[in-house]
């Protein structure tokens, strides 16, 4: 592992200010300019908005009028594609008029605008003048007013400049069926649309210096703010330092304690859970590991068993060859209970003074007595003469066994009692026998 000084610390804390610092300067300068770029989408959208509502409305006087007429002229020519048997009308005096429909001063006043900056587009996906036919923007949009859109905006930028496209639906009003009717138009219907489009140059250089003005606000604050932190953490750098070595000494003295606090939990732990005596497991450690067994067999459907052993005329024993040689007899039958329960991956306590108990999992009746008998066994064959004995001559356990069966199984408590009066029924026929309960 690398370990840092406390020089290399307050670099890295340094570092690490002035990253968090750059992003926040960062997040700020990219809000600011969105909220311009946005600013000047929605101002561009609402001159668009204005503009289509306006030509709607020429439309709709020439519309409410029935069309006008005009003289005749290089700028007014005969529609071709409106076929009214009274398009063409000549007065008394010998003028020459025409019929100018709604589609008709539309195309004428977009023709105008163009001169102004802007231009619109009257389109549908049929037109009756060719020219009417929609570019791919207008076509994608007249389709996307099809799936329910009320308008669409979009910013095309270009080397040379820009500009701002906007286009909304036009639906089939009484007065278009005089021209639209023979091609299947009903009212309500969106018979096509116009599209809006504006010189965007002015409006996107305009952006473009106060995107700049924010960039150079936020650098400006960035290195002010930068070179305060910088000044704030060098003139702290002592004082850190003094506090780094008193932490330093603190944290030895700490960790020293540490240790020892753990070291003597681990001892208690290891006090608690094993009896100092035998080395087996504690009374209150069995009963828990006990009722585990319990549990998990019958979880599994299994049967356990437990077996209690306790030697017999111990008192005696201890009274007559003393109490150094009776922790030795009780250390020895530990060892032979350790070593039984190894072979048969039972869990071995010390239960009551002289007595040890032994829980086996998936174990059957015969088993059972096997195992129980083994460890009787065993004991005798130790061969430590007990001459105050009414069993024998030598030292022995009377062993008390209980099957526990997993529908219903009892619990750890009555287990151990039923094992208990085994061990006590074997002290009532003369000891130095195997009882199951």
């Amino acid at each position: 592992m690398f370990s840092f000084n406390s020089v290399t610390k307050r670099r890295l804390a340094w570092l690490i200010s002035l990253l968090v610092w750059t992003q926040v300067v960062a997040a700020s300068a990219w809000w600011s300019i969105s909220s311009m770029s946005l600013q000047a989408e929605q101002m561009a959208a609402q001159r668009g908005r204005d503009l289509f509502r306006m030509i709607e409305l020429t439309r709709q006087w020439s519309a409410d009028h029935l069309g006008i007429y005009a003289v005749r002229s290089r700028q007014a020519q005969p529609n071709p594609y409106l076929t009214l048997p009274n398009r063409d009308l000549e007065t008394v005096q010998g003028l020459q008029l025409t019929m100018i429909n709604a589609a008709y001063m539309t195309r004428q006043i977009s023709e105008l605008a163009r001169a102004e900056g802007f231009y619109f587009h009257m389109t549908s996906e049929d037109p009756l003048r060719p020219a009417n036919a929609p570019d791919e923007w207008e076509r994608d949009s007249l389709a996307a007013f099809k799936r329910g859109a009320s308008e669409r905006i979009e910013l095309l930028e270009s080397s040379s400049g820009g500009q701002f496209r906007y286009m909304a639906p036009l639906r089939v009003k009484p007065e278009c069926l005089g021209c639209h009717a023979v091609q299947g138009a009903q009212l309500g219907d969106i018979r096509g649309g116009i599209s809006v489009n504006l010189d965007a140059t002015s409006l996107l250089a305009h952006r473009d210096r106060e995107i700049v003005k924010t960039g150079l606000t936020h650098t400006i604050v960035w290195l002010a703010i930068s070179a305060l932190m910088y000044h704030a953490i060098r003139t702290t750098q002592r004082r850190v330092h003094t506090l780094d070595l008193a932490r330093v000494s603190q944290a030895r003295t700490i960790k020293k304690k540490e240790r020892d606090l753990a070291a003597a939990n681990n001892t208690i732990r290891q006090l608690q859970r094993l009896d100092s005596l035998t080395g087996l497991f504690s009374r209150a450690h069995f009963d828990k590991a006990l009722q585990e067994l319990v549990d998990r067999s019958e979880a599994r459907d299994e049967t356990c068993a437990l077996i209690i052993a306790e030697l017999d005329h111990f008192n005696a024993f201890n009274q007559a060859y003393g109490l150094l040689e009776g922790d030795i007899v009780l250390r020895s039958v530990a060892g032979i209970a350790t070593s039984i329960g190894e072979r048969h991956q039972a869990i071995c306590g010390r239960y009551v003074g002289s007595s040890i108990a032994l829980a086996i999992p998936a174990c059957t009746r015969r088993q059972l007595l096997t195992i129980a008998e083994e460890l009787r066994r065993d004991i005798y064959e130790l061969g430590i003469r007990h001459e105050h004995s009414a069993a024998a001559k030598f030292v022995t356990v009377t062993v008390g066994c209980a099957l526990c069966e997993p529908d219903p199984a009892p619990s750890a408590e009555a287990l151990l009692k039923q094992a208990a009066l085994a061990m006590y029924e074997g002290k009532q026929k003369g000891h130095n026998c195997v009882v199951l309960r």
